[in-house]
């Protein structure tokens, strides 16, 4: 009789449980449809694992987090792989996976520099894959030593748009470079997405020597309103696990990277620090 009160407590426990779970909305590209609801995803939306979802757009995705269960990205293909478009989140789990950031990005968590060190190195801070630029204009402090800015020395932002070729001189002030949006990508006198002209080369140039190739990436422009909203519902999704500070600049240095790409952990902690309370 005990045995059979016990089983019968931890199976009503572990429904409770079930029904209990919540995902929460982190990211929403395209047009999403909760199925209940006929209302589109947004940000800070709470589902649960018997919610269906309806992907109007080809390109459309969404992104959730679960305290307990991390992060997961779910799109149209994952769905269809569930079996149909509109499957329940609970069949999509068996066919994703945590998104954990690539090694590469996390390698970069154990740094705690109190300020972004002027980079030497171009090729390692970019990458060879994504690079986020914060904003509409970044600004990057390069080590004078290594990429001087005068005498003929400057550096030169490279891309393929309609079949053709594209170079646009980087700005600086000092020893600091300016990725400027609007000016790398205004081509007679339109502003182009970066989307479309994809990757881009970066080199440096120097009056005296052959050009030096720095790097070949995708760039992504994150604006800051977006990034302020997702990295706000984030900060209130985690404010009751009693985190360190540096352990949820990690947790929203890991949205980023996992959602949107590589980035400069550092910079990005000065930016929180400059825009949200935390």
């Amino acid at each position: 009789m005990k045995l059979s009160l016990i089983i019968w407590i931890l199976f009503t426990s572990l429904l409770f449980q079930q029904k209990e779970e919540i995902y929460h909305v982190v990211h929403v590209k395209g047009t999403v449809i909760n199925k209940k609801t006929k209302q589109a995803l947004k940000l800070q939306d709470q589902l649960k694992p018997s919610d269906e979802l309806i992907y109007q757009t080809p390109d459309a995705r969404v992104v959730v987090y679960s305290t307990a269960k991390g992060r997961f990205l779910l799109d149209k293909p994952t769905a269809d792989k569930a079996g149909k478009a509109d499957a329940p989140l609970s069949e999509y789990w068996r066919f994703v996976k945590n998104l954990f950031m690539p090694a590469s990005a996390g390698e970069h968590l154990s740094t705690r520099a109190l300020e972004t060190p002027a980079i030497d190195d171009l090729e390692s801070f970019f990458g060879i894959n994504t690079f986020v630029f914060i904003g509409d204009t970044y600004k990057l402090r390069v080590d004078r030593g290594e990429y001087p800015m005068s005498g003929g020395k400057y550096f030169v932002y490279k891309y393929v748009y309609n079949g053709t070729d594209y170079s646009k001189r980087i700005a600086h002030t000092g020893d600091t470079l300016i990725f400027d949006r609007k000016s790398l990508y205004t081509i007679k006198d339109q502003v182009i997405s970066p989307e479309e002209a994809g990757k881009v080369d970066i080199y440096y140039f120097n009056a005296r020597t052959s050009p030096l190739k720095i790097t070949t990436m995708r760039p992504v422009f994150l604006p800051e309103v977006q990034l302020k909203k997702e990295l706000q519902g984030m900060i209130s999704i985690l404010k009751n696990q009693q985190l360190s500070e540096e352990s949820l600049i990690d947790q929203l240095y890991e949205h980023v990277v996992v959602v949107y790409g590589r980035t400069n952990r550092q910079m990005l902690k000065e930016w929180i620090e400059r825009n949200l309370n935390i």
